[in-house]
């Protein structure tokens, strides 16, 4: 009798403490739905998350813009930066996420190059000179984007992106005195830009991480740092 009586206070003490616990009573035994879902969401992309990546492309502007230029002429000046990435992203769901991708890139060349010698007038002259060409090419574009995310764990994130919005290249040329001094630039017909890629992102702590693309965008590749919040 004594045994059955501690034995119930026993087990109405335990019942107090776990209705008074933060800790839900399935925990200690079988998962509810809730403990469940809860677990499921212990992944590093989840509804509500806020992502900022900064990256960098390759291969540069520069070997894409201007190719083998310094192997034509070994003399070349090159310069410029890019294309440099700033995309902010927020989940919709634990599966799709909408944001903003901005990129910047220019580049820049500058030659030596024998020609005609001009007058004042642009009228040529006997005799040739050197003179310095340069070539510049600047591009610009912000997007919306979409993302889809798949298999992601606590520390993985693999996603597919889709991006349309803005975008604008300006190509200019000045050379320099040869040809009467022509100077020309050439822009975008369309100022349309697009992206598709396919990227991961892999968080060394719950905030910060680091991410790769490859794909139909400024680069074939980019990769940066991400930030989650």
């Amino acid at each position: 009798m004594t045994r059955l009586f501690l034995n119930t206070c026993l087990l109405l003490m335990t019942l107090f403490a776990a209705a008074t616990s933060d800790t839900p009573l399935a925990e200690y035994g079988e998962p509810t739905a809730k403990t469940a879902a809860a677990r499921k969401n212990r992944n590093c992309y989840k509804r509500g998350s806020q992502i900022i990546s900064v990256g960098y492309g390759v291969p540069g502007i520069r070997k894409s813009t201007f190719g083998n230029l310094d192997e034509i002429y070994p003399t070349a000046n090159f310069g410029g930066i890019g294309p440099i990435l700033l995309r902010y992203e927020y989940a919709l769901s634990d599966k799709w996420g909408l944001g903003l991708v901005t990129r910047f890139a220019t580049s820049k060349v500058e030659y030596p190059v024998s020609g005609t010698l001009y007058d004042d007038d642009k009228n040529p002259i006997a005799g040739d000179s050197t003179y310095q060409h340069t070539q510049t090419f600047q591009s610009i574009g912000v997007m919306a984007r979409g993302n889809i995310h798949f298999g992601t764990s606590f520390s993985w994130d693999h996603y597919v992106g889709l991006g349309l919005g803005y975008g604008n290249s300006t190509y200019k040329v000045d050379f320099g005195g040869n040809f009467g001094g022509v100077a020309f630039d050439v822009s975008s017909p369309l100022p349309i830009a697009w992206e598709a890629t396919i990227g991961t992102r892999y968080y060394i702590s719950k905030t910060v991480g680091a991410y790769i693309e490859v794909g139909f965008s400024q680069s074939l590749l980019n990769a940066g740092l991400t930030y989650t919040f």
